[in-house]
């Protein structure tokens, strides 16, 4: 069995990056000072990025070679790091790869692992459609209570009777925000249709009818069910207002509403399947921890060993899950009955089973590949393009060169 290392007498001290939001600021510092309690010759520090910023200081971090010893980041804004020797991988000592197959959400791992070795430590389970948020006051005025959709049509003319119209037939409050986070509209769609969002070369897989069919699916928000505005602008900005019902996003928008709008009644319902397949829902590109491999040794093994901590203490781990509002990417936690039994995480931990994820690692990058597709989509929502012309031009855009 192998043994863990010792770290020295001297203090050891490790500078983490992560997003300034105030939960994921909390909840961090909550693993860290615990962390340094049980460690106290180990000293980390935490500074903070705004989300549009940490991506451009990471990317620029790498490429000039003074990335910090630890980051908790998108994994996608370090693929290329990883290619490039510049992440650690993970040691057997804090997570074999048998361990790490059997404990972690498949979704999160798609981008983890390069030549055979695991390089980042997945700690979400990253929702962005799936479940729903709803407005429970809203609701309950448009006559909807408890909400519970058998069937796709029945969940869209719900969101018709939340939506609200001015005289010259504007939409005024949106039943659904489609575009909140619309990109995995389109990928849910393509799933459900039995489709795939690429192929094993990460070439998209949908230039083909299954991509028109998902692209006129994502049109028909707007223009046969009427339920949202691509002219508004998208739930998250709306919703805190009461100008929006239901939203699909992530459990992390609870602790926004929590912390910045606690007058706001919300309640959660799952995003039902638009075709007889099951709910599937794409895994966005979880959160994940990793470790700078051009460091020194001592602070390699100290930023490891607080990500065993961090990862593997249950009770530390829930603690952080529940206070930055994430499902833990252990999906051996999800029977708990602080999960399973609370209402707010029961939802996303039933609905995990439904995810699918990027079948390869994207030659352009995973984020390049999201905008193309997104400009695409904003265009047929604006009427610009058909969705024929739509997965044409993402044929011609997002092949593999």
């Amino acid at each position: 069995m192998a043994t863990l290392p010792v770290i020295g007498k001297e203090k050891t001290k490790l500078v983490l990056w992560g997003e300034a939001w105030d939960a994921d600021v909390r909840g961090d510092m909550a693993v860290l000072n615990a962390f340094m309690k049980e460690n106290p010759s180990i000293e980390v520090v935490r500074k903070h990025f705004p989300y549009d910023q940490f991506f451009v200081k990471v990317k620029s971090s790498f490429a000039a070679g003074t990335g910090p010893e630890m980051l908790r980041c998108r994994g996608n804004w370090v693929v290329e790091a990883m290619k490039e020797g510049m992440l650690d991988p993970v040691p057997s000592w804090v997570a074999t790869k048998d361990w790490i197959e059997q404990n972690i959400d498949r979704g999160g791992l798609y981008n983890a692992l390069w030549e055979g070795k695991y390089y980042m430590i997945p700690v979400n389970h990253h929702f962005n459609s799936g479940v729903i948020i709803y407005n429970a006051d809203l609701a309950q005025e448009a006559g909807l209570k408890d909400l519970f959709f058998e069937s796709w049509d029945e969940f869209m003319v719900a969101a018709q009777k939340c939506t609200k119209y001015d005289a010259a037939g504007n939409i005024v409050q949106v039943g659904f925000s489609a575009h909140t986070d619309p990109i995995y509209m389109f990928y849910d769609a393509l799933y459900q249709l039995e489709g795939h969002m690429m192929d094993e070369m990460g070439n998209p897989a949908f230039i083909n009818d299954i991509g028109v069919q998902a692209m006129q699916m994502y049109l028909d928000f707007f223009t046969k069910w009427k339920v949202d505005d691509s002219q508004f602008p998208g739930g998250f900005d709306i919703f805190p207002q009461g100008r929006c019902v239901m939203i699909p996003t992530g459990l992390w928008f609870m602790r926004v509403l929590d912390t910045d709008y606690p007058e706001i009644r919300y309640a959660f319902t799952v995003c039902p399947s638009r075709t007889n397949s099951p709910p599937w829902h794409t895994y966005d590109d979880s959160w994940k921890l990793v470790v700078n491999t051009d460091v020194a040794t001592t602070q390699k093994e100290a930023a490891w060993k607080l990500i065993k901590f961090w990862t593997q203490d249950e009770k530390i781990y829930t603690k952080w899950a529940r206070i930055v509002g994430e499902v833990p990417a252990n999906h051996t936690l999800y029977s708990k009955p602080v999960f399973a039994e609370d209402p707010d995480y029961s939802e996303y931990v039933k609905e995990a089973k439904y995810a699918r994820w990027p079948e390869a690692i994207v030659p352009m990058g995973q984020e390049k590949f999201n905008n193309t597709v997104l400009e695409a989509m904003q265009a047929v929502s604006r009427l610009e393009l058909t969705p024929e012309e739509a997965i044409q031009q993402l044929g011609e855009r997002l092949r593999a060169k």
